[in-house]
């Protein structure tokens, strides 16, 4: 899926979720969002298709408008989109990825009053589980350190911490491992009690306890 262009982006539907591409019809929703000081405090700089600085939080439905513009523009150039997520209809929050190709990078945000509910957990595993299905091998997010909830979340997905930064947020990475007839594994959805992570960035595993071989990984 390396350098994927004008994705068509599916409505997707989970136990509990709709998850819709992000449009005009959620204006009022994504004012709810990015007005909230809780979801912003970690969401670094944002700025509109322009290159234009959107306070945050925004103050008006015209500047969390530019954030829609933003992403609807990132669809028809094809490098990232959102879902909104939907809760009974409701406008729970948004999940999507800010790049596209053989890596991808999730992101997510919700609403303080949906906290807690498992339904971030919910719409980003979907999201992932399309985003493979269209041939990407690596997830990563990038979460700066003083992010405990969003740092939860990416280790319940499976994401795993790397050495690697970028403008103070810490990458985390969900590898897909081809292991020939065995099929794909991810890596690593739980650390094995055998698995060494080396300060080199080698990442040795032993699956003994789950029957298959051991690997060694480089990891990106």
């Amino acid at each position: 899926m390396a350098g994927a262009t004008n994705p068509t982006i599916p409505t997707l539907r989970t136990t509990r979720l709709v998850l819709e591409p992000l449009s005009w019809a959620d204006s009022a929703g994504m004012y709810t969002l990015w007005s909230d000081p809780a979801v912003c405090e970690f969401s670094g700089v944002v700025r509109d298709y322009d290159g234009q600085l959107v306070p945050t939080p925004v103050v008006s439905i015209a500047d969390s408008d530019r954030i829609i513009d933003f992403w609807i523009r990132a669809v028809a150039d094809g490098w990232g989109f959102r879902w909104a997520v939907k809760l009974d209809a409701g406008f729970a929050g948004t999940v999507g990825f800010n790049s596209l190709g053989d890596c991808a990078e999730i992101a997510y945000h919700l609403c303080p009053a949906y906290w807690g509910a498992g339904i971030m957990r919910e719409a980003s595993a979907a999201a992932i589980n399309w985003v493979q299905a269209r041939g990407t091998t690596t997830i990563e997010a990038f979460i700066e350190p003083d992010n405990g909830p969003s740092i939860a979340l990416a280790e319940r997905l499976g994401l795993t911490a790397t050495p690697a930064f970028s403008d103070g947020a810490q990458r985390y990475v969900l590898l897909e491992v081809a292991l020939s007839s065995r099929g794909t594994l991810r890596v690593p959805p739980r650390t094995p009690p055998a698995s060494r992570l080396c300060r080199a960035g080698l990442l040795s595993l032993d699956f003994a306890d789950w029957g298959l071989p051991a690997l060694e990984l480089i990891c990106p």
